[in-house]
């Protein structure tokens, strides 16, 4: 998240702020962006879009959400139609994985819909700097409705007093999402409207945890997929009401349900919505398949299946275990499958989505899972103790300009130590990425954990900043070292 603190505050540069979804909506307009992304396997760890800067800056930044592989590029393309191109030269020939994975991703991060493709090239497209048109400086002449912002904001305020006062060591998780609706709000702009969306859905979901009350998914509610189920049932259920009256009453009783929810959505009411409409197609399947008035005898297995699944999926997919994607993508086919009569495709698509969720579960409690977790949140923490450090220099230079420009030559000599100190933990954040595979190994981190330069940043200090992190790696240490004795 930070380049070292000793140049920056030499430069007088700021912090490079994550304005991917800014910078997504721009790509929309036709215009190329640079992009950083870190993968893990097939998962997609992190992904940031920007106009101006170095690649190693953002790839730190990048980092923060963990350790895995680095690649990097240019995004182009207009509307939903984008292209995510890498270079030959920078040493990449094959995609960093399925376009279906970023798609997803691009939506459940950012409440974006595209329909993103990889290509390796052998040149990147140039992204000018001064590709500001004209219409993007008359943005500010548009007329925004920022209503609906406000109030969901103003609807979220005790929210979020109660997860700043529950969580106080995660404050800034809260007050930088909540800063960016306030900015739009204060600055309407098309670009900050798409910044304001993804940050009131964080926001929705951290109140969530605080209160239990709001939605903790990843995902901002939409109507939209139920609308277009609904919308490819609408001959099929006419037909059976024709055809089938003793069923009509209770297939309008179900659509209704389902436009009752599309008029007013919310998570409680999607997932009755869609529980509607599956029992729609079941009716439906029936009806279709039953020309002796005897229906499919799978559709009961169907039905059974997908209810008992539908819960562990929702669960998977809320803490980002395993190919997300993948699951949403089999789940889908299955329900389509389902919709055509077609149940025994589905129940298989079905057992193979168990099988799927099941190993994401296993994966997601695994020794080596905990020590990325436990490294993954040591490593937030610094990077927060380093962000406090910096803002209370720039308000301490500020603040000598203001009285004699002399001192501000002075404050920064005063803090070259903690820039010092800084840019070891760097290095602290480095050394936590290495998991560590032997008990050889273990044992050397087990010691790096007592040395002077962790603890230096263990501990309350003067920025309001509590760091506590060597309890959790201590612990998921010993369940490393534990894994690896059972295994000899």
């Amino acid at each position: 998240m930070m380049a070292t603190l000793q140049s920056r505050l030499i430069r007088g540069t700021s912090v490079p702020e994550d304005n991917t979804a800014k910078y997504l909506d721009e790509v929309k307009k036709g215009k190329p962006r640079r992009f950083v992304m870190i993968c893990k396997g097939i998962k997609i760890l992190s992904l940031i879009a920007y106009k101006k800067g170095t690649v190693e800056t953002y790839k730190k930044l990048a980092k923060t959400n963990g350790n895995g592989q680095f690649f990097h590029g240019v995004i182009d393309g207009k509307g939903e139609n984008i292209s995510f191109k890498l270079a030959r030269s920078d040493g990449y020939e094959k995609p960093p994985g399925k376009e279906l994975t970023l798609k997803d991703h691009l939506k459940s991060e950012f409440g974006m819909k595209f329909r993103p493709e990889y290509k390796i090239v052998d040149e990147l497209p140039d992204v000018p700097e001064d590709d500001d048109s004209a219409s993007d400086e008359n943005d500010a002449e548009r007329v925004f409705d920022t209503s609906d912002y406000q109030a969901k904001l103003d609807s979220l305020a005790s929210g979020i007093k109660a997860f700043a006062t529950q969580f106080p060591d995660r404050r800034v998780e809260i007050l930088k999402p909540t800063k960016a609706v306030k900015d739009f709000l204060s600055a309407p702009s098309e670009a900050m409207q798409a910044v304001a969306k993804q940050a009131l859905t964080k926001i929705e979901r951290l109140v969530g945890e605080a209160t239990g009350k709001a939605d903790v998914s990843h995902e901002a509610v939409s109507a939209t997929d139920v609308v277009g189920r609904l919308k490819t049932l609408g001959a099929a259920i006419k037909k059976a009401c024709v055809e089938k009256p003793v069923q009509k009453n209770e297939l309008l009783g179900l659509v209704k349900i389902v436009k009752d929810f599309i008029a007013a959505p919310s998570q409680e009411g999607k997932l009755t919505a869609e529980e509607a409409l599956d029992k729609i197609s079941v009716l439906l399947a029936g009806t279709r398949s039953s020309g002796d008035g005897v229906a499919n005898p799978d559709k009961k297995k169907w039905t059974a299946a997908a209810k008992k699944i539908a819960p562990m999926l929702k669960s998977a997919l809320a803490e980002g275990q395993g190919d997300t994607g993948k699951m949403r993508a089999f789940f889908a086919f299955a329900r389509e499958k389902a919709e055509a009569g077609d149940y025994q495709p589905a129940l298989k698509t079905l057992a193979k989505l168990k099988k799927l969720i099941d190993e994401a579960s296993v994966v997601q409690d695994s020794p080596r899972a905990q020590w990325e977790s436990a490294t993954k949140h040591a490593s937030f923490q610094i990077r927060r103790l380093q962000t406090g450090l910096e803002l209370f220099s720039k308000e301490m230079e500020n603040a000598a300009s203001k009285i004699n420009p002399k001192y501000v030559a002075v404050v920064k000599h005063a803090f070259s130590s903690s820039i010092a100190i800084s840019r070891k933990l760097d290095g602290v954040i480095e050394q936590l990425q290495q998991i560590p595979t032997t008990q050889a190994e273990i044992d050397a981190m087990t010691t790096y954990l007592e040395s002077d330069t962790v603890k230096s940043a263990e501990g309350p200090n003067p920025f309001g900043q509590d760091v506590n992190i060597v309890e959790s790696l201590r612990s998921a240490a010993r369940v490393l070292k534990t894994e690896i004795t059972s295994s000899v």
